[in-house]
């Protein structure tokens, strides 16, 4: 339970603040098909500020690299994101096929950072 004058911190996707990771370029309609899957900003405070929250801060928060680009492919590959499951079976093979292009001309560079959305709610007292 979170007391009075508490905070939460919501590392999340909103439809109008999305994030931008390299590989969703290489599907067709990747960054729209994504950010469907989630309500906008003002939404997401509106129901908080509703149930008795204020917002104390919307920034950016940077994630780590997660390997090479290699490695990024195989851990898509396994197709975990709900993203994947928002597109046609060929925007997929499309995608793929542009994805694996890609990180073939260096499998082996690291895989870039990027920001993401960090929305900072505090519960009044």
């Amino acid at each position: 339970m979170i007391r009075p004058g508490g905070r939460l911190l919501l590392r999340a996707n909103f439809s109008d603040h999305h994030p931008r990771p390299w590989w969703l370029a290489h599907f067709p309609n990747g960054y729209e098909a994504d950010a469907a899957l989630f309500q906008p900003l003002h939404e997401v405070i509106a129901m908080f500020t509703s149930l008795g929250w204020r917002v104390a801060s919307f920034d950016t928060v940077t994630e780590p690299s997660s390997g090479t680009y290699g490695d990024m492919l195989e851990r898509l590959r396994l197709r975990t994101l709900s993203f994947f499951a928002q597109l046609s079976p060929d925007d997929l093979e499309a995608g793929f096929r542009r994805l694996e292009e890609a990180v073939a001309a260096d499998p082996d560079a690291p895989a870039p950072v990027f920001a993401e959305p960090l929305l900072t709610l505090e519960l009044h007292s």
